[in-house]
């Protein structure tokens, strides 16, 4: 493989990462927002269809009577909350690896000073 394939190789990796990253990023903006609203009695009936308001109450509420748009928007609230988690877990192994490696480095570089 030429070093101009590798390149490309490992910026589309890159990039890959980027973008789930940035996707990260908004979903957790996206459940931040929604779990610190409150419901009110007063909220209108009528919501427009592009208003995160509509997120916020039904992911709140367990009604049987969604519409399709409604459960899509749950769902999307769901599967925000969900890439957060499996994001969460990655970030900690990947810190846990690298405290043991560290650890590890140290200890190897111990072994080579008394065996010196």
């Amino acid at each position: 493989m030429s070093k101009k394939e590798n390149n490309k190789k490992i910026n589309k990796k890159i990039n890959k990462e980027a973008k789930w990253r940035t996707k990260v990023e908004s979903d957790k903006q996206l459940v931040n927002f929604i779990d610190k609203c409150e419901l009110t009695k007063e909220f209108p009936n009528q919501i427009k269809k592009d208003n995160i308001k509509v997120l916020i109450i039904l992911s709140k509420l367990n009604s049987q009577d969604l519409n399709d748009f409604e459960k899509k928007l749950i769902k999307k609230y769901q599967k925000a909350k969900m890439r957060i988690m499996k994001a969460e877990i990655i970030y900690e192994k990947i810190c846990y690896n690298k405290v043991n490696d560290e650890k590890k480095e140290k200890k190897e570089k111990k072994a080579n000073r008394t065996s010196e």
